[in-house]
């Protein structure tokens, strides 16, 4: 003859089972908060100060952005060919913390999005090749993001070489391919020298309407999985 547990001793059990169950969540939630809780919280704490200078900056047209930050540049009139007109450009001299090595004229928008590139990588020194070309893309009768002055080519950042460096330099290699992922958190087409020749010597970041880029994960929360996945295993 089977007996089962009469209906006391299985609610008993079961409410055991549950706070057995309550506690290892507690507890392993209490680990992970205390192996990544200075990641996180700098996390947090980022989030909510780009929450804050969003709304610090809402409503102000793009030459005030760039003049709340520091910007060194003059403000042009639309100019171009038909095919190739620059609505609102500027020419940019030096950003705040960044020299570059030579003045560039940029469309605004795109002028904003590359300073706060630039802030995001610690760039101190930028060489470039320019900004403004009338011309189609290689291969193709559409225009160039570059007939419209909405993209930039950038050859080295603080002293990294893209020719030279991408794939020789271990120290350099990282830097630029870090500066690589993180400028698709402002451009909506970023080309390296992993996307073909043309590009072995210099990143192509464009605000066009076609998409090539691959964000990345945000570093601090990787290192605090990184240092979680460390301690438990």
């Amino acid at each position: 003859m089977i007996h089962y547990p009469n209906q006391t001793t299985l609610e008993v059990f079961l409410k055991r089972k549950l706070i057995l169950l309550f506690a290892s969540i507690f507890t392993f939630c209490a680990i992970i908060f205390f192996f990544v809780r200075d990641e996180v919280q700098d996390f947090i704490i980022e989030q909510q100060l780009e929450t804050q200078r969003d709304a610090e900056n809402a409503g102000l047209t793009c030459v005030q952005k760039l003049e709340k930050k520091g910007v060194e540049f003059v403000e042009l009139q639309k100019f171009g060919k038909p095919k190739c007109i620059v609505k609102e450009p500027v020419r940019i001299e030096n950003y705040p913390t960044t020299k570059l090595s030579g003045p560039v004229t940029l469309n605004c928008s795109t002028a904003l999005n590359l300073a706060n590139w630039l802030e995001e990588i610690g760039a101190n020194e930028v060489e470039h090749f320019g900004s403004y070309n009338c011309r189609t893309i290689r291969g193709s009768s559409i225009m160039s993001q570059h007939s419209y002055g909405s993209a930039i080519d950038i050859a080295s950042i603080n002293g990294a070489s893209v020719l030279f460096d991408w794939a020789n330099s271990a120290e350099k290699s990282e830097f630029l391919k870090h500066a690589g992922k993180t400028a698709c958190n402002h451009f909506s087409n970023v080309l390296t020298p992993d996307y073909n020749q043309a590009h072995k010597d210099h990143f192509h970041l464009d605000d066009g309407y076609f998409s090539a880029c691959e964000k990345p994960t945000d570093t601090k929360l990787t290192a605090a999985m990184t240092r979680l996945v460390q301690h438990i295993f």
